[in-house]
């Protein structure tokens, strides 16, 4: 749909697709025309609109309403990351839209400014109760491209010749993301082991560093055992650092090593 939409409007920034339009599943080997056509029966037409940005995350906030719960109207998007926070009432889930750059970046929409987007032409005349979508139609700010959905996929599932399907996180429900300072634990380089005061690392899982040579490693949290190796210089210094398993410095050569800030669940091994 992106893709076919650009053709015709290069500027169009996302597509999104309703989730009741799409019908089945197409399983893993060749891909016939049929199965594309039992996907998508409907040959809803492709189109495109002008949207501000306000009316984007409008419209995804009419998708997320009845979150968790099946919903025919929910939208799937291409061309876009949505955030949102499911821990939020209906009608206040969208925390943030941004739209992929040509060169992978991504830009946040801004409410106030004017996009153009891609999708069915059932969506855009406002179907599954996109009200927000329907003024706009009606506004005359949708051109229909009288393409085919099933044609538009078959299309392109022919130019990329195999089809290789990724979970890319294109919608994310905030609640279940990562903190950007969190890591999975196993051997940590030394030098980019330590975080910050303000920020510290978290190491999920069992960590080993080899110290060689250093002289510091601090403000870090590690849920698993903390192991140590190598020759340090003449005094080490662990600063900050809680491990929720054991902290075994048994496999340090070398020189001093000072402990401030260190809280250890487990067993300290000397």
């Amino acid at each position: 749909m992106l893709n076919k939409a650009r053709e015709y409007n290069k500027d169009v920034i996302m597509a999104f697709q309703n989730g009741g339009g799409i019908r089945a599943a197409i399983n893993q080997g060749p891909i016939t025309v049929g199965e594309v056509i039992t996907a998508l029966p409907f040959g809803n037409t492709l189109a495109t609109m002008k949207l501000t940005g306000a009316e984007i995350k409008a419209a995804f906030e009419i998708s997320l309403k009845e979150f968790p719960k099946e919903n025919g109207g929910f939208l799937h998007v291409s061309g876009a990351k949505v955030r949102y926070d499911s821990t939020k009432p209906a009608g206040q889930r969208v925390v943030s839209i941004a739209y992929k750059n040509a060169d992978g970046t991504y830009t946040d929409i801004k409410d106030d400014s004017t996009y153009t987007i891609a999708t069915n032409a059932f969506t855009a005349k406002g179907g599954d109760g996109y009200d927000v979508l329907k003024k706009a139609y009606e506004n005359g700010r949708v051109t229909d491209l009288g393409l085919s959905d099933w044609e538009n996929f078959r299309d392109h599932l022919v130019s990329l010749g195999q089809v290789d399907p990724q979970v890319e996180g294109r919608i994310v429900d905030v609640k279940d993301e990562k903190p950007d300072n969190e890591y999975p634990g196993g051997d940590i380089d030394a030098k980019d082991f330590s975080g910050t005061v303000e920020v510290p690392k978290i190491y999920n899982g069992d960590v080993t560093v080899s110290v060689t040579d250093l002289s510091f490693l601090g403000n870090a949290i590690i849920k698993g055992n903390l192991t140590l190796t190598g020759t340090s210089s003449n005094n080490l210094s662990l600063s900050n650092i809680t491990v929720s398993g054991n902290l075994d410095l048994s496999g340090l050569n070398g020189g001093n090593v000072d402990l401030d800030g260190i809280i250890v669940d487990g067993e300290t091994i000397l």
